[in-house]
């Protein structure tokens, strides 16, 4: 084999490779999406000029409900209070023995907590876009980045972003956009022609004849062997 059907062996290789993982990754999303809770936890300033009040969103893009959900809040110092700003599913506080937190109303944990850690539970997030959990909590000082937030369920557990990270949310608000079904089909009908393209140049490098059309010429030739 020639140094160019080498290349193009390779990069035909490639491009495979990249077909089925692009394939193997969606597939997977797309699985995880129709059959599993999928929590996504959102963290944000309230305002951009207060920083010691940080805003949780907690939404679950799956199709499962996310079943026996806490969520552990660090902070870079002391929580002074915590508030429910809207929820679809019941919270308590176990530190305070398990104290409902209402919707519209706070906790305010300076005289009951001295503890920069607080524990939130709720036994049922249901999953769509209408369901969600929004949290503000204040503390004595330090950035919203510098929180430390998880969330542990029985379908598994998932660490809070940013505004500006990549999400689930991302991926499926990318993949409505007229633009992402314009590029879908445009790069799958470019694989297909580079891949026939650099496989007809395989053949030939390796000295494969291509298919030729024949022809029956059976009654010409008995009419030109006859005497």
């Amino acid at each position: 084999m020639s140094e160019v059907a080498s290349k193009i062996a390779i990069l035909t290789a490639i491009l495979a490779l990249a077909g089925t993982v692009v394939t193997a990754l969606l597939g997977s999303t797309i699985i995880t999406r129709f059959y599993y809770p999928v929590v996504e936890i959102v963290k944000e300033p309230v305002a951009t000029l207060d920083e010691h009040k940080l805003r949780l969103t907690v939404s679950n893009y799956g199709s499962e409900p996310a079943t026996n959900m806490t969520l552990f809040i660090k902070s870079p110092s002391r929580i002074h209070n915590v508030s429910n700003v809207f929820s679809t599913s019941t919270i308590t506080l176990p530190q305070l023995n398990n104290t409902s937190l209402m919707m519209n109303n706070s906790v305010d944990l300076s005289d009951k907590l001295d503890t920069n850690f607080i524990i939130l539970n709720t036994q049922k997030f249901t999953q769509g876009t209408g369901s969600k959990l929004i949290l503000d909590i204040t503390n004595e000082e330090g950035a919203s980045n510098d929180y430390v937030i998880t969330a542990v369920y029985d379908q598994g557990s998932v660490t809070a972003v940013g505004t500006g990270d990549w999400t689930f949310k991302s991926f499926i608000d990318l993949t409505r956009n007229p633009i992402f079904l314009v590029a879908l089909i445009t790069g799958s009908l470019g694989s297909a022609i580079l891949f026939t393209l650099f496989r007809n140049r395989l053949k030939k490098s390796i000295g494969i004849p291509a298919k030729t059309k024949t022809t029956d010429k059976t009654d010409s030739d008995n009419q030109g062997s006859r005497p």
